[in-house]
């Protein structure tokens, strides 16, 4: 039977932040996963960490391939994913143990093409290290309820991209490619007006996930 979500972790040079990001996934509340890392020609010790997690987990399917950037490691990883909906964390982040129980969720009552929560910004160096990502220009708390689509809620287009505190329905998704070109930067921002702008049926959940 097929995961419920697949989520995909693109990796490169993250060593130091890698193990705390993948058990934040493995701990999950929804077990009915599948955790693709792609390694993206790692130079540190991160390639020896995704096989070391792929052996010790059944749900988690080790990636390796050359340096291609951020957006082929991703797109490689949509292609692989075999579950219902999937995910997209950075693999310097973190998240809570409940995110895709509730993003599932609540994509299953909606039937959303794409289900967007909120997040933390974090900043080891500052006090409060942990800050709301929330102010008035950009806030999922305005969002309708239930189900809308870019045309009933436009304002959404302002809000952070946040490509990674989201949940995609995979056959949507399938259809959606992030820029491959090695160098580029932003390639979040194009991906999710592309996917937002092709949805049918957003959703928001307003608690704060990732």
């Amino acid at each position: 039977m097929n995961p419920k979500v697949s989520v995909i972790v693109p990796i490169y040079g993250v060593e130091k932040y890698l193990r705390q990001c993948v058990d934040s996934i493995l701990a999950q509340t929804l077990k009915e996963i599948e955790v693709i890392l792609v390694d993206d020609g790692s130079p540190d010790g991160c390639p020896a960490i995704v096989d070391e997690y792929a052996a010790k987990d059944s749900r988690v399917i080790a990636v390796h391939q050359e340096n291609g950037g951020y957006g082929r490691a991703v797109n490689h990883g949509i292609d692989l994913a075999k579950g219902e909906y999937i995910g997209i964390i950075e693999s310097d982040d973190w998240i809570e143990p409940t995110m895709y129980e509730k993003l599932y969720r609540n994509a299953e009552e909606n039937r959303s093409d794409l289900v967007k929560a909120q997040f933390y910004i974090y900043n080891s160096a500052k006090s409060p290290a942990d800050k709301l990502f929330d102010n008035r220009m950009q806030t999922l708390h305005d969002a309708p309820d239930g189900v809308f689509s870019i045309e009933e809620w436009p304002k959404l287009f302002i809000y952070h991209a946040s490509i990674w505190a989201n949940l995609y329905r995979a056959g949507f998704l399938k259809n959606v490619r992030l820029i491959e070109t090695r160098s580029a930067s932003y390639q979040d921002f194009p991906f999710m007006i592309e996917v937002m702008c092709k949805a049918d049926k957003i959703a928001v959940v307003p608690e704060y996930y990732y």
